[in-house]
């Protein structure tokens, strides 16, 4: 029998290597040497591949668990630190990823980001749906203040935005 932990390790590891291939299809870098639009997806895609990847290695190796954060987590609130017991939420979450990495050549990156993260935080995390809509609201402005004012990366543009 697979071990969940090393199911969701090799699933999130596939995830990120088809974002980081996808976001290669946007250009890593400008003519004039800045980052391009796919630039900083690459970034967080293959920062997500090597997090999934050292996960698998320390599950496949079985390391007995770091003590060293014991007491603190001792002194916590137990309800707070229930593991995930099924494999829903993070087959929901790369479900989401892959829809919202397909979609940005079509609807636009903040036409995609805005849906899915409408959609991870009122489905997936039970938060109300108006909340939903403010929170996914505050990141597309963040975002687009951040990328295509402050650092100058155009995000890429579809359909709708």
């Amino acid at each position: 029998m697979i071990d969940r932990n090393c199911a969701v390790d090799v699933l999130l590891l596939a995830v990120g290597i088809a974002a980081a291939v996808e976001s290669l299809n946007f250009g890593i870098w400008t003519p004039d040497g800045g980052p391009g639009n796919g630039f900083f997806p690459l970034l967080v895609a293959s920062v997500a591949a090597i997090g999934a990847a050292s996960s698998l290695i320390i599950d496949l190796r079985g390391a007995p668990p770091d003590n060293s954060m014991a007491p603190l987590i001792d002194s916590l609130d137990p309800v707070a630190l229930e593991p995930v017991t099924s494999l829903a939420k993070p087959l929901a979450y790369s479900a989401i990823m892959l829809v919202m990495a397909i979609a940005i050549r079509w609807t636009g990156f903040y036409s995609a980001m805005g849906l899915c993260l409408i959609v991870i935080l009122w489905r997936i995390e039970n938060m109300q749906w108006a909340r939903a809509m403010g929170a996914a609201a505050c990141a597309l402005i963040v975002t687009h203040l951040v990328f295509e004012r402050a650092l100058g990366v155009r995000l890429p543009h579809g359909l709708f935005w």
